[in-house]
Parts: structure tokens; C-alpha cells; sequence
């Protein structure tokens, strides 16, 4: 009997070893599975600490609940490294053994680690902002203007993607400021037709344009050798803003040609440095209305690859912007987004007997000379832009800011409906929304890849 009982134990350990050698095992599988999704959620939102310590926490309880096959943990802790932009999670467990304990071996421990890194993908962004007027107000629970709120929340998007490198591979930006036009540069003096200098004289002329009203064109991405730009020119015989003497302004005492002709179109850059600076530069522009429908336009052609080597001040213009994503699948090149941020804090309109893309409202470019007519039709022909962008693969995130009130449920609904999904879209009642919502976009157009 002895030697059956001493025979017996080495059975028993090789039997216990089998076992608590699967149960090892499974318990790894597992505690990396979730190390892996909480790194993964964590570094979504990697310069949020609150937010993304709760993401890790909540993705790996989720996949690794407590006591998970009785096992004792130590852990996940997080080590964050903001110039790789890496996050790594490390945790072990103590798992007691089963029949190994004969020999004496009573608990094992099980360790696993994950780490991912934060990268983002190749991208032309453009940022198209409302410089309007009514920005020089504040909103709801702000202690400055909007334009500052503005500023302050575009450049956490900008902060979001950079990252804390000054120029990323592949990864450009442009920014479209619009008020009841768009300011194309005076470098662009080749998009025009019928340009005449003279008539803006002891001026020049700033860069403003017109739609191009005649036709569709102002609804898409055709070039200026499809159809020229009439370059914007305030008529005298505005007697609410009659001139001369010029006074080149962005406040309600601007008078000449180029009135309420806001900042230039920045197109494509790569510098982090370059697009702070463009943004901190933003000011409010008075007179006019607001032609959201324009400046999206203008945002698409500044991504448009039917625009490619058009643009003057910005970086690699001979070979920005790119084809769209299809194409470059097709070709077998490497992938880059093309994406645009839009806001607005209020509805489209032309202020009566003044200026704007469409001249004045009782030129009746637009089928109506009353306001609700207006601001239907801009509307109208901002969503056809959107659903034409949106058939090229852009991505559009839209953001309508301190628009409360059903009087402005309709400007509320067409940036809803222009988003690509209703989740690309964010309502800001005031400056914490503008920014929470500018953050989100960041974070979503942020690319992830496991890096081990």
C-alpha cells in the first residue's frame, strides 16, 4: 500500500500540472484579451486623463470581471508615454492551484501586458468656421466672445491630432473662414473672370468672390476652368454702406468695394505651428449674413483632387490635394481621409441691401427676396453640397453653436442632416459644448493600431 500511495503522487502532480496548467492559460488568454481592449479605449481618448483612465477601467472589467475563475488581481496600472504616444497596460493575477499542491506549490502567477499606440491616419482636414458678426457676442456661460470660444476649441482638435509633433506624415489641414462669403487670397486671381482693378481703386481688390450663381456650379467641386469667379465688389449704391472714403475694417464702419471680406482660405498646410497661427489670427466680420452653403463649398475644393496643383500658400501644392479614398484603394496607394469640420452659430440669411456671395437680397439671385425664402433655399443647396461630398467619401462633422430656440430648429436640422451620420453632428448650447464637441471630433478622427 506504501508503495501504491507513493507511486500515486507523482500521478496526482502530473495530473495537477496538466490542469492548472490549462487554467493558466485560459486565465492569460483572457486577461490579455482585455488588457488589449481596455488599451485600445484608453488611448482613444489618451490626452483626456479622466476620461481615459475610466475607459480603461470600464473595458477591462467589462472583459475581466472580479474573481474571474477565482483568481486574486494585482493591477491593470497604465504607463503613458505622450511622445511616442503610447499607452501600455500591464496586470498579473494569482491563481490557486488545484492538486499541485501535493508538491507543495500552492498559487501561480499569471502576467500579461498590452500596448497600443496612438497614430494618425493619413488626412487633408478642412476646417470651415464661422466668422460672422454675431460672433463678436458670447454665449451661454462664456466670458468671451464666440470667436475666442471658437479658437479655443479648434485648436483642442489641433492639439488632439498633432499630438506634440509639429508636422505628421501625410497629414495636412486647411482652414476656410466664411461670413456671407469666401476669401480666396489675392494669389488667386486666377480663379476670376472679368477682374477689373481699377473699379476697387485707392484699394485693391481682397479676394472675395461670388457664387457662381448662373449655374449648379456653386453647389460643387468644378474648377475655375469649368466656370470663372466674379470677384466680389460692394457697389456704391449700397446706401448703407456708401463709399468712398474706404475704411478696411472688420467692424460695422468698414466702407469700399472689399466690405465684410473676412481672412483668406488657408489651404493645405502641415505645420502644427502654421495652423495655430492661421486660427489665433481669426476675427469676427461684420455686415452681410451668412452663407454657410459657401463656405463649405469652398472647403471641399480645397480637398478636391479636381483642385490639385490650384492652390497658392499652401505645402506640396503640385501634389495636394490627393485622390479620394476610393481611388487610392483602386491604385493600390497608401490610404488617406479627407474630412471636414463645419460651424456655424446661426442661420443662413442675407441682411437686407447688403452684400454677400449672392450679391444683394433684392438682386433676387436666389429665387425669393424675402427671408424665409432666403434662408430655405441656401439651406437647400448646402445640403445638395453635403450629399455630393459625402458620395466622394468625405467625412463632414458639423457643429451648430448657441443656436437654442425653435427659431432656429431649421439651421439645427439642415447641419444634422449634412453630417455624414447624426453621431457626426453636435449641438453647442455654450462654450463647454463647443469644446467638448471639437475634443470628440479629434479623438474620432484619430487612428489606432496596436503596436504590440
Amino acid at each position: 500500500m506504501t508503495l501504491i500511495a507513493a507511486a500515486a503522487i507523482p500521478l496526482v502532480a502530473f495530473t495537477g500540472l496538466a490542469v492548472d496548467t490549462a487554467r493558466g492559460y485560459l486565465i492569460k488568454t483572457r486577461l490579455s484579451y482585455a488588457l488589449d481592449s481596455a488599451a485600445l479605449a484608453g488611448g482613444r481618448v489618451m490626452f483626456d486623463v479622466t476620461a481615459r483612465d475610466a475607459a480603461i477601467q470600464k473595458f477591462f472589467d467589462a472583459n475581466f470581471p472580479a474573481g474571474y475563475m477565482g483568481a486574486t488581481l494585482t493591477g491593470p496600472t497604465t504607463t503613458v508615454n505622450t511622445v511616442d504616444q503610447t499607452i501600455k497596460l500591464d496586470a498579473s493575477v494569482t491563481l490557486d492551484t488545484t492538486l499541485m499542491s501535493v508538491l507543495g506549490v500552492d498559487d501561480v502567477e499569471v502576467a500579461a501586458s498590452a500596448e497600443v499606440q496612438r497614430q494618425v491616419k493619413g488626412m487633408e482636414l478642412a476646417l470651415v468656421l464661422d466668422n460672422t458678426g454675431s460672433m463678436r457676442y458670447t454665449a451661454s456661460g462664456s466670458s468671451q466672445s464666440k470667436v475666442e470660444d471658437l479658437k479655443d476649441a479648434s485648436l483642442q482638435l489641433v492639439n488632439i491630432l498633432y499630438a506634440g509633433r509639429e508636422e505628421i506624415d501625410d497629414f495636412y489641414m486647411s482652414i476656410v473662414p466664411y461670413t456671407s462669403m469666401v476669401n480666396v487670397g489675392q494669389q488667386h486671381s486666377g480663379f476670376l473672370t472679368g477682374l477689373n482693378q481699377a473699379a476697387y481703386s485707392p484699394a485693391v481688390w481682397k479676394g472675395c468672390v461670388e457664387a457662381r450663381h448662373l449655374s449648379t456650379r456653386d453647389r460643387n467641386d468644378d474648377t475655375p476652368s469649368d466656370e470663372g469667379f466674379v470677384p466680389a465688389y460692394w457697389p456704391q449704391t449700397a446706401t448703407s454702406l456708401d463709399w468712398p472714403p474706404i475704411v478696411d475694417t472688420n467692424e460695422s464702419s468698414a466702407r469700399g468695394p472689399n466690405a465684410n471680406c473676412a481672412d483668406p482660405i488657408q489651404p493645405l498646410i502641415k505645420a502644427k505651428t502654421d495652423v495655430e497661427d492661421v486660427l489665433n489670427a481669426m476675427v469676427y466680420w461684420r455686415h452681410g449674413g451668412t452663407m454657410g452653403n459657401a463656405g463649405l463649398v469652398w472647403g471641399w475644393r480645397t480637398i478636391s483632387p479636381r483642385w490639385r496643383g490650384l492652390w497658392v500658400g499652401g505645402d506640396d501644392s503640385s501634389t495636394l490635394p490627393k485622390d479620394y479614398l476610393a481611388d487610392l484603394l483602386a491604385a493600390s496607394q497608401p490610404l488617406s481621409d479627407k474630412a471636414v469640420v463645419m460651424m456655424t452659430d446661426g442661420q443662413n440669411n442675407i441682411v437686407y441691401n447688403h452684400y454677400s456671395a449672392y450679391g444683394m437680397r433684392q438682386w433676387n439671385r436666389l429665387g425669393s427676396t424675402s427671408n424665409s425664402g432666403i434662408k430655405t433655399e441656401i439651406n437647400s443647396r448646402m445640403l445638395e453640397t453635403c450629399d455630393l461630398m459625402k458620395d466622394e467619401g468625405i467625412i463632414i462633422y458639423t457643429i451648430t453653436f448657441d443656436t437654442e430656440g425653435s427659431s432656429n430648429q431649421a439651421i439645427r436640422d439642415t447641419y444634422e442632416d449634412c453630417a455624414t451620420t447624426p453621431g457626426h453632428y453636435f449641438n453647442s448650447p455654450g462654450e463647454d459644448e463647443l469644446t467638448a464637441a471639437f475634443i470628440a471630433i479629434g479623438t474620432q478622427l484619430s487612428n489606432l493600431r496596436l503596436a504590440k
